[in-house]
């Protein structure tokens, strides 16, 4: 349906019906109560009434489901995509970065982005992003500059553990290592970051499974080994650290090209406690040497861009990298409604017919058409020629019904039910 036919209600266009449950998270055994159970209702509401689907229901049933009811439409498909999208976002330094599996090209040690935002050929998948400051001018814009995964895993290891025994970083600290700064350490002197680094070593990005379950279910406060991906069927793994700013510090995001690149991106606006936050971090890791001037921007366990900063930024940033206008929007859709609170499993897709509503509907227009008929029959037996007069008001009236309802379906998206059939058919009869 468009401009010039109304949108239809699922009980007349049909749709689909999605069961979610609530999944227990380690360390939080009452996680999945009444509250947190209503909060997500309403943020999946969000969500879905963001992307301008019209009539799509979401409650609970029982202690732990969520039934959503999707009409079949415009945008259904992005809803149903979204709607268990748990999308706990996590700003993250970067400790290590390594190209993952035989399908990631090595970078080259020399390359850097383009000013155009279009990577050269031999440029690294982390070439492609930048975090950017919206509110500085173009010539203090921080672009992306590599990562060098071809480090030794020795000077890997040292870096990673330099970073995990920092008890308070501060802006002013040196981004060099200094020689007598523990030369002889070892990754494995701390069980924590011997873990880590084993973990990252047997990490394979290039399978599915491992990519999904490398960052799953990681506290804020951890340092966690994780996946992404900038350039389709090209991987990095990651070594990251604890989270410094979260998506509860977003206050709005959307997709958008960018003006100078022609890309799309997706632009970020944070909270005055999360600026704050987001200029200490990018503010430190400006002073670091790559690739311990990135930081990861993590979406439910993945990085989706892991770009480098060259200065402290402040309220705006932007993220870059392989987006088409639908990922763009829908992650600004995402992030803009906030995360939700519990971890949702997908246990049902069920496809919902028409056919009980297209009955009704039928039903109705018969005995819509009988009274109209009878009407007529009236009107010309009671005024005779006046009826012409008459016949023609009910028909201005019904083609203007008609046409107010297809237009209000893009613009607001009302959706025509069954009820709403009853009352245009009284509308119409009462002129």
């Amino acid at each position: 349906s468009g401009h010039t036919t109304p949108r239809l209600g699922i009980d007349l266009a049909g749709g689909t019906s999605i069961t979610l449950e609530a999944q227990n998270q380690p360390g939080k055994p009452n996680a999945i109560n009444q509250t947190n159970m209503d909060t997500a209702v309403g943020i999946i509401e969000r969500r879905v009434n963001g992307l301008g689907v019209s009539e799509a229901e979401v409650q609970t049933q029982g202690n732990k489901n969520i039934i959503v009811n999707i009409p079949k439409g415009t945008n259904s498909k992005q809803a149903q995509e979204q709607v268990g999208t748990t999308a706990q976002l996590y700003f993250r330094p970067v400790l290590t970065v390594q190209a993952s599996g035989p399908e990631a090209p090595k970078p080259s040690d020399s390359a850097s982005p383009s000013a155009s935002g279009t990577p050269k050929p031999g440029e690294s998948a982390q070439g492609e992003d930048k975090a950017t400051d919206e509110d500085k001018p173009q010539g203090e814009e921080a672009t992306g500059s590599e990562a060098t995964p071809s480090a030794s895993a020795t000077t890997q290891g040292r870096a990673v553990t330099g970073a995990l025994t920092k008890d308070d970083p501060t802006p002013g600290a040196s981004d060099k290592p200094k020689a007598s700064d523990s030369p002889e350490a070892s990754p494995s002197a701390d069980p924590a970051t011997a873990k880590l680094q084993e973990e990252f070593t047997k990490l394979d990005c290039t399978d599915p499974k491992q990519r999904t379950d490398a960052g799953k279910n990681a506290k804020p406060t951890d340092s966690i080994v994780a996946c992404g991906s900038n350039v389709p069927g090209s991987y990095e793994k990651y070594i990251l650290g604890p989270a410094e700013v979260s998506g509860a510090d977003v206050d709005d995001a959307k997709g958008a090209i960018d003006q100078q690149s022609g890309e799309w991106i997706v632009s970020m606006e944070f909270t005055s406690a999360g600026a704050k936050k987001f200029q200490t971090i990018t503010g430190r890791l400006a002073q670091q040497q790559p690739p311990m001037n990135q930081f990861a921007i993590v979406l439910d366990g993945e990085v989706v861009s892991a770009p480098s900063v060259r200065q402290a930024l402040s309220k705006n940033a932007q993220i870059s990298g392989s987006f088409d206008q639908q990922s763009a929007e829908d992650l600004g859709n995402i992030l803009s409604y906030g995360a939700l609170p519990l971890t949702f499993k997908e246990v049902s897709v069920t496809t919902v017919t028409a056919a009980l509503g297209s009955e009704q509907l039928q039903a109705g227009l018969i005995a819509g058409a009988i009274g109209l008929a009878l009407v007529i029959i009236y009107l010309v037996v009671y005024y005779r020629g006046l009826a012409f007069i008459a016949l023609l008001s009910l028909l201005v009236s019904g083609i203007l019904t008609y046409t107010i309802m297809s237009l209000l379906g893009p613009a607001i998206g009302f959706a025509l039910n069954l009820p709403a059939v009853c009352g245009a058919i009284v509308a119409i009869g009462i002129t």
